[in-house]
């Protein structure tokens, strides 16, 4: 007589064999998630820092307010890992970022990637006029890496 056994689920051997495989998958591709995640986060910096820049542009552009100029000092200053609020209340050439960073709307910013920091750990941006034509400079960001012109070098 036949003796009949069922079978009613995966043996030891072989849940070890699919644990094995998704382990490789996992360290295979988690690197690659960990720098496409950081990529994305790189360049909407970019976009954040683009923005920023175009609201100095508009505010000083303003035809109702008969054309603001920049003043020569007039910068922002973004620390890694900090959300910066924008405080109108202040005075001095730096007023000219808040008050433009309010008129477009902007409440706060930050910059997502470390990546972006040298070791003065602080970015500058700086607003300057020449001609009636506003231009932005960066201080502080990493070699090879731009802020203002979007450029991002993978060293990798």
């Amino acid at each position: 007589m036949k003796s009949h056994h069922e079978n009613s689920g995966f043996s030891l051997v072989e849940l070890i064999v699919v644990i094995a495989i998704m382990a490789v998958l996992v360290g295979v591709l988690a690197p690659q998630f960990i720098k496409w995640v950081e990529n994305s986060r790189m360049a909407a910096d970019v976009q954040n820092i683009e923005t920023l820049c175009h609201s100095a542009e508009t505010f000083a552009a303003d035809a109702d307010r008969h054309r603001v100029a920049i003043p020569n000092t007039c910068k922002i200053e973004i620390v890694p890992g900090v959300r910066t609020t924008v405080n109108t209340s202040i005075s001095g050439d730096d007023l000219y970022w808040q008050l433009a960073l309010e008129n477009a709307g902007i409440t706060s910013y930050e910059l997502r990637s470390k990546k972006w920091f040298d070791s003065t750990n602080k970015i500058t941006i700086t607003a300057h006029e020449i001609n009636g034509m506003p231009y932005f400079t960066e201080s502080g960001v990493a070699t090879g890496l731009s802020l203002i012109n979007g450029d991002i070098v993978d060293d990798n």
